[in-house]
């Protein structure tokens, strides 16, 4: 085993979750995302009128069950002109608060997985690991929000609901659209969740520079009877191991 100092800025969970194809950063669109799906955002976006502005409390109801959640997941990163250039799938296991667990089995496999103290992104083809803390950063925003930190709901971002001109009833729960900018981040503009019928579709994060990820979210299940040894990582033997600190 050998162990290495990661650079500054090297571990981002932003990048890690987009780069290791778990972009559990997270987008996700029960509906399949296209080329127009950055375009498809961007107009509901525009859609938003001031007097939509919500309550976190709003909000949380729809997001719990996510958090105590095992499921599969379909991802899908596009650039700044809506042309897809990533995309996984996988599984994943949530458990508020903060625990997280996301296998990437296409295109090739990696293991995202946190016990709410430690993230761990393991890569089995390279035999690498890196290894950070869980901290109160905000480039760690979508992750926190979706494992049950509902914490940075009330205090991290502005929400507003979308009402699309086709439906101007704040009661219909078939498609509910929320926007929440984060107060202060320097790497994410907005991120889009989709819901229909109180479950949620889609969380798509765009960043300041113009990037989106989509994630798809299938077959939800309740977190039934998973040890906690499922949000921990042993280090294999002979496995590189990259600390950033």
């Amino acid at each position: 085993m050998r162990i290495f100092n990661v650079l500054p800025g090297f571990f981002n969970p932003q990048k890690l979750l987009k780069g290791a194809l778990l972009g559990v950063i997270i987008s996700v669109s029960a509906h399949a995302a296209s080329e127009n799906t950055a375009a498809t955002n961007s107009s509901l976006s525009n859609e938003a009128e001031a007097n939509n502005v919500v309550n976190a409390e709003e909000l949380k109801p729809l997001l719990q069950p996510l958090a105590n959640s095992t499921g599969e997941f379909e991802q899908r990163l596009y650039d700044q002109q809506g042309e897809l250039v990533q995309e996984s799938s996988g599984t994943f296991a949530l458990k508020q608060p903060g625990r997280f667990r996301w296998d990437t089995v296409e295109p090739f496999p990696q293991n995202l997985i946190s016990n709410g103290k430690t993230i761990w992104l393991y890569d089995p083809d390279l035999e690498q690991v890196t290894i950070k803390s869980f901290a109160d950063q905000q480039d760690q925003l979508p992750i926190r929000l979706i494992s049950g930190d509902f914490s940075v709901i009330e205090s991290g971002f502005e929400i507003s609901r979308i009402i699309e001109q086709s439906d101007a009833d704040l009661s219909n729960t078939e498609n509910q659209h929320y926007v929440l900018k984060p107060l202060e981040s320097e790497q994410l503009k907005t991120i889009e969740l989709t819901f229909s019928e109180n479950h949620i579709q889609s969380m798509t994060v765009t960043e300041t520079t113009g990037f989106n990820t989509v994630f798809e979210f299938q077959n939800n299940q309740p977190l039934e009877k998973l040890e906690l040894s499922t949000f921990e990582f042993a280090v294999p033997d002979g496995t590189d191991v990259f600390y950033d600190d």
